[in-house]
């Protein structure tokens, strides 16, 4: 009964976006006897693994389960690749599964900063939602991604669009994240929305218990700036192992005037370089070449910006044209 009351507690937590939160109350229900509660633990842990990025555990999870059905779900959950997605939508005949998994896989795609991938997908999403309660999830994503690109009209439109269909299905959660992240965008399109009034909109989703989603609108706002106090607010109590928060570290030691610790900011940088987790790459070793330049170590800043142009070419492999070209317009502008 522990084990249950665990479970069903990593699911509220699930449900508001407190996703470490849930992590753990999932482990504990893993002390169970029940086979059954142990493969439902088990699933959530694999998508929960997925959302956070960390696809190795993810796909362990899966074959850990040893069990078909749950195994599918999973996979759908994760979106692991089109080609599982597609053979299980078709093997079981289910489209909304295949909507899911897509939506999943876009997700997926963008939380590893591949933008080229992630916007195909979520397109095919859209294209699969129509008729969906789905289709704000994929509206919302495919905002995200056009605000990236800085084509900030199409973003607005979407935005619009998936906080009404948040609205009529009474999803104040998701209603709370849009709205944090039409704030944002208002902010890059120069509008007349403040750092403060921005600020208290992220903070509202603290205070509605959004803790990780919170985490990541705050890193997303503070990246681009050069506002050390707005980086120091952004980095407060975040573990340290994240690559966003290791480049905001650096930017952040940059703007104080503080020596960086060239060695480690390289090998994390590479080890996510190694992983194709590309999301804030271009930034880390832009900043990376530049601590080099200044102790003089001019052949591996070069290797560095390399690097740098290397990723931002990947992450927008296979964007349509109008998205490629407005996405490298604005990389030249930072």
């Amino acid at each position: 009964m522990i084990a249950q009351a665990h479970g069903t507690l990593g699911t509220a937590q699930l449900s508001t976006g407190q996703l470490r939160a849930a992590k753990q109350a999932f482990e504990l229900a893993l002390t169970s006897s029940d086979e059954g509660l142990q493969l439902w633990a088990n699933a959530n842990l694999g998508s929960i693994a997925g959302m956070m990025g960390n696809l190795e555990l993810a796909l362990t999870v899966v074959r850990a389960t040893q069990n078909f059905a749950v195994t599918g779900a999973i996979l759908f959950n994760l979106g692991a690749t089109n080609e599982k997605l597609h053979q299980l939508a078709q093997t079981l005949g289910n489209t909304a599964m295949l909507l899911q998994g897509t939506l999943a896989l876009a997700k997926i795609h963008a939380a590893r900063g591949h933008w080229g991938a992630a916007f195909n997908t979520a397109s095919e999403a859209i294209d699969l939602a129509q008729e969906s309660p789905l289709l704000p999830q994929a509206q919302y994503l495919l905002a995200e991604l056009e605000a990236r690109f800085s084509r900030f009209e199409v973003a607005h439109g979407l935005y619009a669009a998936a906080l009404e269909g948040f609205q009529a299905a009474g999803n104040a959660r998701l209603c709370s994240s849009v709205e944090a992240s039409q704030a944002l965008l208002e902010l890059q399109r120069g509008r007349e929305a403040s750092d403060e009034r921005v600020k208290a909109r992220l903070e509202q989703l603290r205070s509605a218990g959004h803790v990780d989603q919170f985490d990541h609108a705050r890193l997303e706002y503070a990246l681009p700036t050069s506002d050390a106090a707005a980086l120091r607010w952004a980095l407060e109590g975040l573990p340290t192992a994240l690559v966003a928060v290791c480049v905001a570290r650096a930017k952040l030691g940059r703007l104080d005037g503080q020596a960086l610790d060239v060695d480690d900011l390289e090998a994390r940088l590479e080890v996510a370089f190694n992983a194709e987790n590309f999301a804030e790459l271009p930034l880390g070793y832009g900043l990376l070449a530049q601590a080099l330049e200044v102790i003089g170590d001019s052949a591996r800043a070069a290797q560095m910006r390399e690097r740098a142009e290397l990723v931002s070419f990947e992450r927008v492999a296979g964007l349509p044209k109008i998205q490629r070209a407005a996405y490298l317009a604005c990389s030249e502008r930072v």
